[in-house]
């Protein structure tokens, strides 16, 4: 999307560095969504997640611990080959 297009829409590019095991299990997770939601994107389930965690305190800081207790080499990955950024996830193709 052109840079015009986003700002008229109030989105914005936000660039995330992390692991390459994590960035393999966000595509586990959309190939995880059900058929009814078929064409959820990384985008669209990363958004989903930010907006639906509370603003508090103790959960965050729960989350926090969580996420650094979490043996990051063994999270579950896709099957298919990482797709492109910013496309729908479509089950059956």
């Amino acid at each position: 999307m052109e840079r015009e297009a986003r700002e008229r829409l109030g989105m914005r590019l936000t660039s995330v560095n992390w692991l390459e095991s994590v960035d393999r299990y966000l595509d586990h997770l959309v190939e995880t969504v059900p058929s009814e939601h078929r064409r959820t994107s990384r985008t669209r389930l990363l958004a989903a997640l930010v907006t639906t965690t509370p603003a508090d305190a103790g959960h965050l800081s729960q989350l926090l611990e969580q996420f650094e207790a979490t043996n990051l080499t063994e999270l579950p990955t896709s099957q298919r080959p990482h797709p492109r950024l910013g496309r729908p996830s479509v089950s059956g193709r």
